[in-house]
């Protein structure tokens, strides 16, 4: 039997991005020795891979100091972080791991810091043509009277999952929630709310490590249950925002494809990408560009389309991808699943 490839996976909580990866590499039991992290020890990828370890927060200073010891000690080929700030530690430190000859599947730092920040991230879009909707940086009511309401209302950073995101229907509106906000050092966009979420995608890339396009696939959302966030009526009109759980249908949209596999190169990306984006008539506005894995990585794998295996084998030099085989014309729903752990094996992981 060949060698199995060493893999860490940080963050594995359930309904985690990096869950998502763990579920998508358990497909290949035969292939992998699956090492995983989190923060808790009530997180259900620790009892599911071969080897779960507790670390510290990614801001803290003691995690990638964390992360050495484990990818020494298991003897680590390649990482793969499952949540938005291992993601920006990891590639800050990306020359760290591979001194120590390991191979993380991330971004470049300053597409990843960019990308965080959602301000920058729609000043770098706009720089390059590509359609956002119309934001502005919300530090004086003045500047959202530029805007046509309602508006959507979301921190520059730390939003992932709609966190903190909300729509405000109109000025006064706005005023009250403007003037009661709770931290003031936290910066706050207003955007225009676009399209309608009949018409809302999700779009994963997938790139070699110099950057070059290997595939793409196609989920239109369907926004219910899970994937419900906010929901407003206004008027005759009701407005709806998306959450970080995807779900619904797989489709065939080579256009779309070709245009979001465009935007990649643009921005210069390389191993997983996630483009969020509505229709509107004919026009493509991208609302959110995640530079890392998906939320909807284990639905895709559903389809064929196993991002996390296609890239440890390209980045690792092993197999070279010109294409992934996948298909489309499925609805994919969203569940919940249930891990059953004794209490000693809890206790246990509690006092690594």
């Amino acid at each position: 039997m060949a060698k199995k490839i060493r893999v860490l996976i940080t963050a594995v909580g359930g309904r985690s991005v990096g869950y998502q990866i763990l579920e998508c590499l358990l497909k290949f039991k035969n292939t992998y020795y699956i090492v995983v992290t989190d923060m808790s020890a009530f997180s259900p990828g620790l009892y599911e891979a071969d080897k779960g370890y507790i670390v510290s927060s990614a801001k803290s200073y003691l995690y990638i100091r964390d992360m050495i010891e484990i990818v020494k000690r298991e003897r680590i080929d390649v990482i793969l972080p499952g949540s938005q700030p291992e993601v920006e530690a990891i590639a800050k430190f990306e020359q760290t791991f591979l001194k120590q000859g390991v191979v993380p599947i991330v971004n470049d730092y300053d597409l990843v810091k960019n990308s965080f920040d959602k301000l920058k991230l729609y000043e770098l879009l706009s720089q390059k043509n590509i359609s956002v909707p119309k934001t502005v940086l919300l530090d004086t009511i003045e500047k959202a009277r530029t805007l046509r309401f309602p508006i959507v209302i979301k921190p520059s950073r730390d939003s992932s999952g709609s966190k903190g995101v909300q729509i405000v229907k109109d000025l006064e509106e706005l005023k009250k929630m403007f003037y009661g906000l709770p931290n003031k050092n936290i910066q706050f966009l207003a955007q225009e709310y676009v399209g309608s979420e009949d018409e809302e995608y999700t779009v994963g890339v997938v790139l070699t490590r110099e950057g070059e396009v290997i595939d793409s696939i196609v989920m239109k959302r369907k926004i219910i249950g899970l994937s419900l966030g906010e929901e407003r009526e206004i008027g005759k009109n009701r407005y709806v925002l998306s959450t970080g759980y995807s779900q619904g249908f797989f489709v065939d949209q080579p256009d779309m494809k070709v245009y979001c596999e465009q935007v990649a190169k643009k921005i210069g990306a390389r191993g997983p990408l996630n483009i969020q984006l509505r229709i509107v008539g004919k026009k493509i506005y991208i609302f959110e560009i995640h530079p890392r894995f998906s939320g909807s990585a284990s639905l895709r794998s559903e389809m064929g389309f196993n991002e996390p295996h296609v890239l440890i084998q390209e980045f690792l030099g092993l197999k070279e991808f010109k294409k992934i085989p996948y298909k489309t014309g499925f609805a994919v729903i969203r569940k919940f699943a249930n891990v059953v752990v004794p209490m000693h094996e809890y206790r246990k992981m509690e006092r690594k």
